[in-house]
């Protein structure tokens, strides 16, 4: 049997699965949702002038060591009413496009 165990925050949620008998390790899964919070912070501060930002971050997986984290994007800056910042702005939903498919963390 599996069990599902959650952790949320206003800006980061962790979704478990895993066997019943393994014990969940709240303190590290609070560190996780922590470094998921930071780099989301960070990635907020370095965006372009026509990246939507990032709203919040939601992570799954079997363990706390490696999980698939899928960057939800806030809305996007309108499109650019000069025809020729129209291929950055449309650059840009390319990337949160690609970036919404997930990325693995790993963690020691």
């Amino acid at each position: 049997m599996k069990r599902h165990t959650q952790f949320q925050s206003p800006t980061t949620s962790i979704r478990l699965e895993t066997p019943i008998s393994k014990n969940i390790n709240l303190p590290k899964m609070e560190k996780v949702a922590d470094d998921l919070e930071t780099w989301r912070t960070r990635s907020n501060e370095k965006r372009g002038e026509y990246d939507a930002p990032i709203a919040r971050m939601e992570a799954s997986g079997t363990g706390l060591n490696r999980l698939t984290v899928r960057p939800v994007f806030g809305t996007p800056p309108r499109r650019p009413w000069q025809p020729w910042k129209w291929k950055a702005w449309q650059k840009a939903r390319e990337r949160e496009s690609l970036a919404s498919n997930g990325f693995d963390y790993i963690h020691n």
